[in-house]
């Protein structure tokens, strides 16, 4: 038999007088809050539809956390449902800084106060009407009109009908990532901020304050700010990272899984935000974020940036720019702090290649087994890029193509080491070069890596933490420490980073320093200070320390 829609209709406008007249209830008795109202609108709501499902965030007393309900159709997610008290003024509500970031990085939302109803839908007002008024509240009689129902009707339809479109381009994900990330750091931040209350109260803190910490241990003088943008970005970049590995859907509980077990303080992350106890506040946006990666059509993206990227630089770097030019506008201009451009990298890269070649008797150049490589301040990992290129190009024109892959296994992934002190970067190099070598047929086994280290060059001193991330932080300085002070280094290639204004003043690299500034006579030696001179001081005593004298003789 088929469903009267007479009938049906009768039972629609049942829920909407029963709706009404709850909330009448509640209002007339006087002693409510916005919670006391949040389950007669869920049981509304639900009514309408089978397939509608609303889940209640957590009462958070202040911060911008979470909106109040996440929107399902079945299992789809659709949006979300922000709710304030009964008839409260929803224009200022907008205009807050809590609503004003909601929309800025949520594609669908509701924003009501029990009476009017407002839909959000990309930053766009869509919807905007009052299904009964606050004098009606007052009317015991009163029946909300069949009009209004239709009007509604549709409005709810509309939104629980939203799908996340179909990405195809690198510039869409980016900003789509770019929107929610900025949300994620902020909302990172402030759980930051009430961890550190928490701890000095004796109270157990989030997740979240294990990265802190272990993150501080390698910068001693990070904020709270910075250390909860290295914590958005290296989310956001880690699950791009793990949704490349992923054949189906992503999300929280398997996302470690697809990231290499050997980076172990990325799978730290998120072993960490795929717990119960990994705070809601965050992980709604986290869930978000997934939802963006799994809407992407991640290889046909690839495709696109790796054309895109041959004429002038790597494919993941073109995406890390897109990503920061929505993201942090201001960073995009001073990018040189993450990217040093290919042309000036390819020159030195091929002229190391060339001068061992020509003067150091390694007739392959990088792509010799004698040939141990160290960055210093790898940064994206752009030179290593380069100079893997190098290594395996050199070994197909010496007609040496079978042995690509057992060079790659016991050369490459051996003896080229990275150090790197920022943690997006540290992500990124690792993720591209990876990426790199898999593109050469590479299957990574479970015990390779990348030998790229989150470390402080200038500080080698290790780390001795408790805590399950500062385990991993700890691991990582461990192994870069055997490297800076044991291994025999020929090569020691990059780009350091500019800062006249050094926040590196360890004893240690101090110490080193003074040799450079023994018998001048210049009134301002200050600009011995910057961060250059001290990775170049670095690099002139790991050659020292690993007794390497080698001059070049050019032909006359």
């Amino acid at each position: 038999m088929k469903d009267n829609p007479k009938s049906k209709k009768v039972t629609v406008n049942k829920e909407f007088q029963r709706y009404f007249k709850e909330i009448r209830r509640i209002y007339l008795q006087g002693d409510y809050t916005e919670w006391t109202l949040r389950t007669p609108f869920e049981n509304f709501v639900k009514s309408l539809n089978s397939n509608y499902n609303l889940i209640q965030e957590p009462k958070r007393t202040k911060g911008l956390g979470a909106p109040d309900f996440k929107a399902f159709f079945g299992s789809r997610k659709v949006g979300f449902i922000e709710t304030k008290d009964l008839g409260e003024n929803l224009d200022e509500v907008l205009e807050s800084d809590q609503l004003r970031k909601y929309t800025e990085s949520v594609d669908n939302l509701v924003v009501t106060n029990y009476i009017r109803f407002i839909l959000i839908r990309t930053g766009r007002k869509v919807f905007d009407f009052n299904l009964f008024s606050m004098s009606d509240l007052e009317n015991a009689s009163f029946v909300i009109p069949n009009d209004k129902v239709e009007t509604f009707v549709q409005f709810i339809n509309y939104f629980f009908g939203y799908k996340l479109p179909t990405i195809t381009s690198a510039e869409e994900l980016a900003k789509e990532l770019s929107k929610r990330t900025k949300l994620l750091k902020e909302l990172a931040k402030e759980q930051l901020e009430e961890d550190l209350k928490s701890v000095e109260n004796g109270e157990t803190p989030s997740s979240i304050y294990d990265f802190y910490l272990g993150i501080k241990e390698l910068i001693k003088d990070i904020n709270v700010e910075d250390c909860a943008d290295a914590y958005a970005q290296t989310v956001t970049y880690s699950l791009f990272l793990a949704r490349r590995n992923c054949p189906n859907e992503l999300d929280r509980r398997n996302a470690s899984f697809y990231i290499p077990k050997n980076i172990g303080i990325i799978k730290r992350i998120f072993i960490n935000i795929s717990g119960d106890e990994f705070p809601s506040n965050i992980s709604w946006i986290i869930d978000d974020i997934l939802d963006v990666l799994n809407a992407a059509k991640i290889g046909e993206i690839l495709t696109k940036i790796d054309r895109r990227g041959k004429k002038d630089k790597d494919p993941i770097i073109f995406f890390y720019e897109d990503f920061l030019n929505y993201y942090e506008p201001e960073k995009r201009k001073h990018l040189g702090v993450y990217y040093t451009p290919r042309p000036v990298v390819n020159f030195i890269v091929n002229s190391v290649h060339s001068i061992l070649k020509k003067y150091f008797d390694k007739p392959l150049g990088f792509a010799d087994d004698d040939v141990k490589v160290l960055d210093p301040a790898i940064g994206t990992g752009t030179f290593f890029w380069i100079a893997f290129l190098v290594a395996l190009n050199e070994l197909k024109s010496q007609g040496l193509r079978g042995l690509i892959n057992e060079k790659i296994e016991n050369h490459i992934l051996k003896h080229f080491y990275g150090f790197e002190i920022l943690i997006t970067p540290y992500v990124i190099s690792h993720l591209k070069l990876t990426d790199l070598l898999q593109r050469w047929y590479y299957e990574f086994k479970n015990k390779d890596r990348i030998q790229v280290y989150l470390t402080n060059t200038l500080e080698p001193t290790e780390v001795h933490g408790l805590l399950p991330f500062l385990r991993e932080i700890t691991e990582e300085s461990r192994i870069a420490n055997q490297i800076k002070l044991k291994k025999s280094i020929l090569v020691i290639i990059g780009n350091p980073p500019y800062s006249v204004s050094s926040s590196n003043k360890s004893r240690w690299i101090l110490e080193k320093m003074k040799d450079y500034k023994k018998g001048l006579n210049e009134r301002n030696i200050q600009p011995l200070d910057d961060d250059y001179i001290k990775f170049i001081r670095f690099a002139q005593w790991k050659i020292d320390q690993n007794g390497h004298y080698h001059r070049v003789y050019h032909k006359q």
